[in-house]
């Protein structure tokens, strides 16, 4: 099969793991799924958050519609362990999805949770919940940049009752295109807020 100059469609991961906090910790497998009626092709890229390094390539190079491929990170001797990584799919004469699973721990302490990946990004987007030490929860979030030049990523947090504020800024400087930078959580508040990431670039964002 020839594969075309381009994408039909890209899917966007803003955050895979490799056992992120131990050996029983977070690890995501992921899943793509051709939605098309046709057979086609995909280009799979991770990038490493602490340096925005190329950590792995994979190319399938057939995938018929309606069927799924599976990646995951903890079944790749490439990839290190407690490590994160962004992932950028390129399905290639077909539209497709893809879905994370995200789970840690076992038995009595097994964690799940699972999101879906983006097809776009926007240079604003919302968040209606985001904690740090509230009752506990803590809930980082990820904002990976989809543009192709780099760009600065900040976030706006006001708490739930509007009389505190702060700004939050990338703490690796320049996202690099694809990659996916975390916030730091300057704001010394245990509370819960609103927040509202913004790029110069498109941008993906994930809360946890």
């Amino acid at each position: 099969m020839r594969v075309p100059a381009g994408p039909k469609s890209t899917a966007y991961l803003p955050n895979a793991t490799e056992t992120l906090g131990g050996a029983d910790g977070w690890t995501t497998p992921f899943i793509v799924q051709d939605v098309d009626t046709v057979t086609g092709l995909l280009g799979i890229e991770l990038y490493r958050f602490s340096d925005g390094a190329l950590a792995m390539t994979r190319d399938v190079r057939s995938i018929a519609p309606g069927t799924s491929y599976a990646c995951s990170p903890q079944a790749e001797a490439a990839l290190p362990g407690e490590t994160q990584y962004s992932v950028v799919i390129r399905a290639y004469l077909i539209d497709a999805i893809a879905v994370v699973n995200e789970h840690a721990g076992s038995g009595m302490t097994l964690q799940p949770a699972a999101y879906v990946g983006a097809t776009r990004g926007a240079t604003s987007v919302s968040l209606p919940n985001a904690t740090k030490r509230f009752f506990g929860f803590v809930a980082p979030f990820i904002i990976q940049n989809l543009g192709t030049a780099a760009t600065t990523a900040t976030a706006s947090l006001v708490s739930f009752d509007g009389t505190r504020h702060a700004v939050a800024v990338n703490t690796h400087g320049y996202a690099a295109p694809r990659r996916a930078p975390i916030p730091s959580p300057a704001d010394p508040w245990s509370t819960r807020r609103t927040g509202s990431p913004r790029g110069r670039r498109p941008c993906s964002c994930r809360t946890s």
